[in-house]
């Protein structure tokens, strides 16, 4: 779960949403980008240190959304497979 579903609503909750929301009104991709990853820091209230970490994490995410979505329409895709690859490392090398 943590390597499929997760990264699945979470960047679709997380990333896309915000992201798409937030620069429709402002039209500013580093708010955008600093949102995206404030929400996502903060359902990650496992630690301060880790609070911190996951907002690093939503701003490497929110740059590989804008940067995806530069070159095709599924950047939602190679996000969550990026964020997936992630999670996968944090599992099997970190914890």
């Amino acid at each position: 779960m943590i390597a499929l579903h997760a990264p699945i609503i979470e960047t679709i909750v997380f990333q896309y949403i915000p992201i798409e929301v937030t620069f429709k009104y402002f039209k500013r991709k580093w708010l955008s980008s600093i949102i995206s990853a404030s929400f996502f820091s903060i359902i990650h209230t496992y630690s301060i240190s880790y609070m911190c970490m996951t907002f690093i994490a939503g701003i490497i995410l929110s740059v590989v959304y804008l940067e995806s979505l530069k070159h095709n329409k599924i950047a939602v895709l190679y996000t969550i497979l990026f964020h997936s690859v992630y999670n996968m490392y944090g599992f099997f090398f970190v914890e």
